[in-house]
Parts: structure tokens; sequence; C-alpha cells
């Protein structure tokens, strides 16, 4: 995967999609990355697929 932990990526997929966070955690053999993003002022983690992200 192109990204690892701690990198800032922007959501281009889903229901996420515009939001940027920071990726906490990279899954490959799920092919799931993990990226927390603000929701309502509060650190939220939420799975996604590689295709879903791209860094900033």
């Amino acid at each position: 995967m192109s990204v690892q932990s701690g990198d800032k990526v922007r959501v281009i997929g889903g229901p996420y999609r515009g939001w940027e966070g920071e990726v906490l955690r990279v899954e490959e053999d799920r092919e799931r990355v993990t990226v927390v993003i603000p929701v309502f002022a509060k650190p939220t983690a939420i799975e996604l697929r590689p295709s879903q992200i791209e860094p900033i």
C-alpha cells in the first residue's frame, strides 16, 4: 500500500468523501486502512479500502 501510519490522507470514496485525516493503522492482509477523522471535534476511527483514500 502507498500509505503508512501517520500519513495525512483525504477520503475520496464513500460517505466520508472530502474529509481529511491521519492513518492510524494499515492492515495489508485485509486490504484495510484505519483513518482518524475529526467528527464533531472528536477523533473518530474509520476503516476504509486503500482505493478510498489519497495521500495529501
